[in-house]
């Protein structure tokens, strides 16, 4: 009996443990707002794909953010659709002020 128990607990022990760890590559909405804005902003504005990949590299290193960490966000918000919605609402807010900017 106690063995079962020991191995429950290992379980969700190890669960618990790999849900924590995973939580840590999901950017904050905040700063993935901010991120992901500037990309689009960037792919509206760059002359060639090529330019377009450079960007991608040079605004999540300016954040401190990883392709995989990037990644794995991407995959948080296509978990649950709803996420998306206000998500965009900001981000859409965002890059209108970053074309502001640009027209200044």
């Amino acid at each position: 009996m106690k063995i079962k128990y020991a191995i429950i607990l290992l379980i969700i022990f190890q669960t618990l443990f790999f849900v924590s760890c995973s939580n840590k590559k999901i950017i904050p909405q905040d700063k993935f707002v901010n991120i992901y804005a500037e990309l689009i902003f960037a792919q509206d504005t760059a002359s060639t794909p090529a330019s377009k990949k450079d960007f991608k590299s040079i605004i999540l290193s300016r954040y401190g953010v990883t392709q995989e960490q990037y990644q794995s966000t991407v995959n948080y918000y296509n978990q649950d659709p709803k996420r998306w919605s206000g998500f965009f609402d900001k981000v859409t807010l965002n890059v209108s002020n970053l074309q502001k900017q640009k027209k200044l």
